[in-house]
């Protein structure tokens, strides 16, 4: 990834940019309204739309000019190739890559801790092992007695799900909290932990796994001569968060014999937390902290590090947090799904750059198909939502978008429809340009979106936490060439701290 060097973006200069007219369209704008007969492009698209119309640059697509000039050094943006890019659309990309917060890791990789991988992918064990890496250095670096003496952690779980999704959406989302993280730092920093999960086959899971190991597990609880951990599934907000660390710490403090848990320092991790989830966790810290100093019966939380992700799945309320800044900024559904693109990492492998090009070609392809429908609604003489209120076309394998023809073949059998009578029904090379462009312009904006998104949060809790001796940072915490796209920890802990990130 390319860092240009500048400081990083104020939310008043991200909001400035994305409240923009011009750049406004390109989240109010779905790629399929593209393709409908009546579509009229903005003006402000007109120099990109008649430069996508032109011939592929090199054989290649033309979008994949633009991702160049997007990823390009500063010193090679000068080059001929990029003056072919209308100055307008250069000028937008260019407040686009300062207008973003650097993503380059800041933590020292320090290795595998061993060479068993235990089931993980390898994007799962860098995040493991970095955020361990990183929670060890942190208890071990600060100079606040309060806080070395943290010896009881929780995790808690990325897989807040609505109830109303299929249950093997809710498995395949609760997918990173199976307890990987709880294990390393049982295992390895030797802490008492408490994983929290929304998914009750997760947890059971993870606790099969104890046993298979070995471990002593009773009523969800595995024990090692290093540390405990204890399994525990609760549907997760502020208050059950609170609840559940409550009772276990008046649990395992009896059983340490540390009496009542009034002095407990707890420290809070999340890899991965889903949607709403971070701001669940983060409203759990602010409310317990103020609960702890003002009575003698309740745990104190001393620090946090939590990576959140799933923009898509935020609860409207918490998508702007800092409304008095926003002016009047409201994030679109369409402004969370592109928040998640890493376009700096697309072009990482051969294998990455294929993927994107196949990410690409159902985009536009999908749209194609969105206007031969408006077509073919318009011949019976009925509205294209008629025509798909019983038939979606849903997920299609990747083979059947290595050519036009099998794609449309399929299309109509999903969707029981024909396209006889069409006139025609090749694919219209110069809109599928002018529709890709338009998603990759779209994509290079995602990354402001996420910047906003974060120094929104940061800016709220530092708000929410300005009268107390605990200070809130932005970490990048995981290497995005790993995978991990959301590489950012809001990071939590005392003010007085000498621990270096």
């Amino acid at each position: 990834m390319v860092d240009d060097g500048a400081g990083p973006p104020t939310i008043a200069q991200l909001v400035t940019f994305l409240k923009q007219d011009a750049i406004s369209t390109y989240f109010t704008i779905h790629p399929n309204e593209l393709s409908s007969p009546s579509f009229s492009p903005p003006s402000a698209w007109l120099p990109w739309w008649n430069w996508a119309s032109s011939e592929d640059a090199n054989g290649e697509p033309l979008w994949m000019l633009l991702w160049r000039y997007y990823t390009a050094p500063p010193y090679e943006r000068a080059a001929q190739d990029f003056k072919a890019i209308p100055m307008s659309v250069r000028v937008m990309v260019d407040a686009a890559r300062q207008l973003r917060l650097s993503r380059i890791s800041r933590v020292e990789e320090k290795g595998k801790h061993n060479g068993n991988t235990n089931g993980m992918s390898p994007k799962k064990m860098h995040e493991v092992e970095r955020m361990t890496d990183f929670v060890s250095e942190m208890l071990s670096g600060l100079s606040v007695d309060g806080l070395k003496r943290i010896q009881h952690v929780v995790d808690v779980g990325a897989g807040q799900v609505s109830a109303i999704l299929t249950t093997y959406y809710l498995l395949r989302a609760c997918e990173d909290s199976i307890a990987y993280l709880s294990r390393a730092l049982r295992d390895q920093l030797r802490l008492s932990v408490l994983a929290l999960d929304c998914s009750d086959v997760q947890t059971r899971g993870a606790a099969k796994k104890e046993q298979k190991k070995g471990h002593k597990s009773q009523d969800s609880e595995a024990v090692t001569s290093e540390g405990t951990l204890v399994y525990k599934t609760v549907n997760i907000t502020s208050e059950t968060l609170v609840r559940a660390t409550t009772e276990w710490l008046e649990r395992v403090t009896t059983s340490e014999g540390s009496g009542r848990n009034a002095e407990v320092p707890v420290l809070l991790v999340a890899l991965h937390a889903c949607g709403s989830l971070t701001l669940d966790i983060l409203r759990a810290i602010i409310k317990q902290y103020r609960a702890a100093t003002s009575a003698m019966d309740a745990w104190t939380p001393r620090g946090a590090v939590i990576v959140g992700c799933c923009y898509n799945m935020l609860h409207a309320e918490d998508r702007v947090l800092r409304t008095d800044a926003s002016d009047g900024l409201i994030l679109s559904a369409n402004h969370l799904q592109l928040a998640a693109q890493t376009p700096d990492q697309w072009g990482t492998s051969t294998s990455k750059m294929s993927e994107t090009k196949l990410a690409i070609r159902k985009v536009a392809w999908r749209a194609l198909l969105e206007g031969l429908l408006a077509q073919r609604a318009q011949t019976i003489g009925k509205p294209p939502s008629a025509l798909s209120d019983k038939k979606r076309l849903g997920r299609l394998n990747d083979s059947v978008y290595t050519n036009w023809d099998t794609f449309l073949v399929t299309a109509q059998q999903r969707l029981d429809a024909s396209f006889v009578g069409l006139g025609t029904t090749e694919r219209d090379s110069v809109l599928e340009s002018r529709i890709s462009m338009f998603h990759v312009l779209r994509c290079l904006l995602g990354p402001v979106v996420e910047s906003f998104i974060l120094l929104d949060r940061l800016e709220w809790l530092r708000n929410e936490l300005h009268d107390t001796d605990l200070r809130v940072d932005l970490v990048n915490l995981f290497d995005q060439a790993s995978g991990s796209g959301r590489n950012v920890a809001i990071v939590v802990k005392p003010a007085h701290s000498d621990c270096e990130e």
